[in-house]
């Protein structure tokens, strides 16, 4: 019993669940599923620096991403980014002494952990595209990745 499981018959049957199994995880990982290993320190606490997560595809098919929603950006090849949501097209989008300002109001962001001394200008976010920024403030804000990316590189959201 136990070496007919770990070394089966080879026969046309073992073959033919072997592609079928290949196939239906090839089908669910390239249109639902995308694995995704994190590999940074932007979205801490929320994920951890080095972490495994699955990109649901299908979040954003039929309702855009929205304020606070973290998102799985298609960057540069094989390279993916984890950020969250704060502006939406249209909005404008600043940093004073650390708080984020949309539209002209201090937004309060209950899953920033660390304290923030970011700086920036005001920015009216385009059309078509939304504003992102991960959850790690305390990054100086020249190390960090963020800014506005159009909605169509949104690859979908972390599973869990």
């Amino acid at each position: 019993m136990f070496e007919d499981f770990f070394f089966p018959k080879l026969d046309w049957k073992l073959g033919a669940r072997i592609i079928v199994v290949g196939g239906a995880v090839w089908i669910i990982c390239y249109f639902f599923f995308m694995p995704c290993f994190i590999n940074g320190r932007s979205m801490e606490p929320t994920y951890n620096s080095i972490g495994f997560n699955f990109c649901n595809k299908m979040r954003f098919r039929k309702t855009p991403a929205t304020y606070g929603d973290i998102v799985i950006l298609r960057y540069v090849g094989k390279r993916y980014y984890l950020k969250r949501v704060i502006g939406l097209p249209g909005d404008t989008v600043e940093f004073r002494n650390g708080q984020l300002f949309r539209n002209g109001q201090k937004i309060t962001e209950d899953y920033i952990k660390f304290s923030c001394d970011w700086n920036m200008k005001m920015v009216k976010v385009a059309d078509n595209t939304v504003f992102v920024v991960g959850d790690n403030r305390s990054m100086p804000i020249e190390q960090h990745q963020f800014g506005m990316i159009s909605q169509n590189r949104i690859a979908g959201a972390p599973l869990w």
